[in-house]
């Protein structure tokens, strides 16, 4: 087994900031609702859809799955362990990572050459994420990477 290139986990803070993001855009969405119900309303409005869409979507549960993930790189795989999950460890090879994108801020979709994506959620740095995968991914094909 080779060794590790990078390790990546599920941080506390790419949570927080998903949750303020859409906070964020609950407000956004009721700034024409100042002029009819006032600034104060429009804000509880905002924290009542915010938490609607959290109630809605199970968002703590998804966090709760995926708290403890580990992703760990090597420079032939990426493998994924959860000890939340029943499952043991999956390994995939790098050569079957078809592309990478960076998507909502806090996550990593990997697209596979099967059509299948797998998504890497809440990741405090999903661009560095994206980017040692994507210089590994050069390494194991000995191509360029572009995405």
């Amino acid at each position: 087994m080779s060794a590790p290139v990078a390790t990546f986990r599920p941080a506390r803070r790419a949570y927080a900031k998903r949750l303020a993001l859409l906070f964020a855009f609950t407000i956004a969405v009721l700034i024409p609702g100042w002029a009819y119900f006032g600034v104060w309303q429009s804000l509880a409005g905002s924290v009542l859809l915010a938490l609607c869409y959290m109630f809605a979507t199970d968002e703590l549960s998804l966090w709760r799955r995926h708290a403890q993930a580990v992703w760990t790189l090597t420079d032939q795989t990426l493998t994924y362990a959860n000890p939340v999950e029943e499952a043991e460890a999956h390994s995939l090879p790098l050569t079957e990572i078809a592309q990478t994108k960076v998507r909502l801020g806090t996550h990593v979709v990997l697209r596979l050459t099967n059509g299948t994506a797998i998504t890497m959620a809440y990741l405090s740095d999903p661009k560095g994420a994206k980017a040692s995968i994507d210089a590994a991914r050069a390494g194991a094909s000995g191509n360029k990477i572009t995405g």
